[in-house]
């Protein structure tokens, strides 16, 4: 590979990508899209593993989804697509709250940088506000939006909406792995004895 050319992983945070390569952007959209599909295969497909080992997943999936974002390229869309298909998450929602309960619940400050009133925030709202966002952008592809189009959704999404809904449940998802003892698993949260 020359100078000229770039990769995914040797470009930094918040550097221009021209959206006229779009080779580039072709490798972007194949390393998010991978990387989606697990989270959203996850979401749909997860009442088959323990909540302990769904949560490990969930958590591992949002950090390696927000490593990835942060390098999305700013591009301009191409396309303007909007799919047939609603997004039901009211019934994700649904599911993982029975199935998280009291682990559910958490608190978050909307700004971190002001001292504000924690607000009461639900994990199985976050999973699903990101499962959500993610599936548009799959969905986009699937009703032939341009890979710039669904690029550009998933980065604004990111730095709009479910970036926090993913740094929020990644700490409610911490804290009941280690302070939780679940349902469908009888052992004892890590690092508390029963």
């Amino acid at each position: 590979m020359d100078g000229s050319q770039s990769t995914v992983k040797d470009r930094k945070v918040g550097s221009p990508v021209s959206a006229s390569t779009n080779a580039d952007a072709a490798l972007f959209y194949d390393q998010f899209r991978r990387h989606a599909q697990r989270f959203v295969s996850l979401v749909e497909r997860g009442e088959a593993l323990p909540t302990r080992s769904f949560l490990v997943e969930v958590a591992t999936a949002l950090a390696e989804l927000c490593a990835v974002a942060l390098t999305l390229p700013d591009i301009e869309s191409e396309t303007h697509t909007t799919p047939d298909a609603e997004i039901a998450t009211p019934s994700v929602v649904k599911t993982l709250r029975n199935r998280l309960g009291k682990a559910d619940e958490h608190w978050e400050v909307f700004d971190p940088t002001k001292k504000d009133e924690p607000l009461k925030r639900s994990l199985a709202e976050d999973i699903a506000n990101i499962y959500g966002d993610l599936k548009h952008g799959l969905l986009l592809t699937a009703h032939g939006a341009s890979v710039s189009e669904v690029l550009s959704h998933w980065r604004q999404a990111f730095s709009t909406h479910w970036g926090m809904h993913a740094t929020g449940a990644m700490r409610a998802i911490y804290w009941a792995l280690h302070h939780h003892a679940f349902e469908d698993e009888p052992r004892a949260p890590v690092g508390r004895t029963p």
